[in-house]
C-alpha cells in the first residue's frame, strides 16, 4: 500500500509498534519540505534509546517497506537485550 498522508503513515506505524511493544515519535526533517519526515523507535525493554536516529521517510511512502524496516529495528533490538542478560 502506498500512504499519501502523513495521517496513513503515523496510523501504520501506530498499529505495528503497538504489535510489537514498541513506541515511536515523529518529526519534520528541516529543510526538506513538507513531505519527508524522521521516526524513531523505541522498544522499551531494550531501555530508552532509539533503535534508529537516521529512519526517514517521504510521501508518497510504501507501507510494507517502512514496516518492514521497523520489524527489523524491533526483532533485532529485542534478539540483542535478550543477549545481554
Amino acid at each position: 500500500m502506498i500512504a499519501t498522508s502523513h495521517d496513513q503513515v503515523e496510523s501504520a506505524l501506530r498499529a505495528e509498534c503497538d504489535r510489537l511493544g514498541a513506541r515511536f515519535f515523529i518529526e519534520r526533517v528541516r529543510g526538506a519540505g513538507e513531505e519527508a519526515r524522521r521516526y524513531e523507535v523505541v522498544l522499551d525493554r531494550w531501555g530508552q534509546r532509539p533503535l534508529s536516529r537516521a529512519a526517514v521517510y517521504a510521501l508518497p511512502c510504501r507501507l510494507d517497506d517502512l514496516l518492514a524496516h521497523v520489524r527489523q529495528m524491533v526483532c533485532g533490538a529485542a534478539k540483542a537485550a535478550e543477549t545481554e542478560r
